[in-house]
């Protein structure tokens, strides 16, 4: 990648744009110094139901929002893999549980409801070697299968956060948000709410159950034909439209360096509550 910047090249990293922040800073700054088109993959922000959630809670449909829940089964990250995966349970691959799935539906959360602010944060790990599929050989892991977090967001909102390895036989996508007015709740097949369909429900005012919401209107999607591959669509629009007229509306590298940023601050809390206890002291 780095050679494509240095020659000047617009560059498209799909997410994590580094194996760590301090890689994906020095991406960022040399982006930055070339002024090139440097767009990451975090294409839930553009997934049509997440740009009409965003729209639904600018219009009020919840009121003032109190609190938001996200719970998320990562699919791989359980007690078993096959052979060209394992590198998902090497933490110095960079392509943990925290840094795939959960930090791509964050990148979702916060643009429906704004940043993150406060957070304490604990991993688990239930399994210290998984089991290989086509061999049954049993192979060292040393990343977390589960992952807790709260906080609060910028706005004053609760939030709590729980990512799990493996898929579960209940819900393995359910993000929720409760209001003085209404609630949504937002459900999907598997935690990877970059990729997967996600479906809508809502209730508000005098309603007492939730009911499923309309489809997004088509304003908001111009593919809709091409099911899971739709979001990755709108977001190769936004990054055409940049390198056409010089705007820069997709999300960039120093998006990214924020996103690595939280998830060393996830990592953090985490270390710090193990060893202690007690969060870290400059947080």
């Amino acid at each position: 990648m780095s050679e494509a910047l240095n020659a000047g090249k617009h560059v498209f990293c799909e997410w994590p744009l580094g194996n760590g922040s301090e890689e994906a800073r020095k991406l960022a700054e040399l982006a930055r110094q070339k002024g090139v088109v440097a767009a990451i993959g975090t294409q839930m922000r553009y997934a049509p139901e997440v740009t009409y959630l965003k729209q639904l809670i600018a219009d009020g449909y919840v009121g003032k929002v109190l609190s938001t829940t996200l719970i998320g089964a990562g699919g791989s990250w359980g007690n078993e893999i096959t052979e060209d995966h394992y590198y998902l349970y090497v933490q110095a691959s960079g392509a943990t549980l925290q840094a795939i799935p959960l930090t791509h539906t964050l990148a979702g959360l916060t643009e429906v409801l704004g940043g993150i602010d406060q957070l304490s944060a604990r991993t688990l790990t239930h399994f210290d070697h998984v089991k290989v599929i086509e061999t049954g050989d049993l192979k060292k892991k040393n990343t977390p299968d589960q992952i807790m977090i709260h906080g609060t967001l910028q706005g004053g909102a609760a939030l709590s956060v729980h990512y799990r390895g493996g898929i579960t036989r209940g819900t393995n996508l359910l993000w929720e948000i409760n209001g003085t007015e209404g609630d949504l709740q937002v459900t999907g097949e598997n935690g990877h709410g970059q990729i997967v369909q996600l479906a809508i429900k809502g209730a508000k005012g005098e309603e007492k159950d939730m009911k499923t919401l309309l489809p997004p209107p088509i304003a908001y999607d111009g593919w809709p034909s091409f099911s899971g591959a739709r979001n990755v669509a709108h977001l190769y629009a936004i990054i055409a439209e940049d390198v056409r007229t010089g705007s820069r509306k997709a999300p960039n590298f120093e998006d990214g360096v924020a996103l690595h940023d939280l998830i060393d601050r996830v990592e953090r809390f985490a270390q710090a509550n193990k060893i202690n206890n007690k969060p870290p002291s400059s947080e």
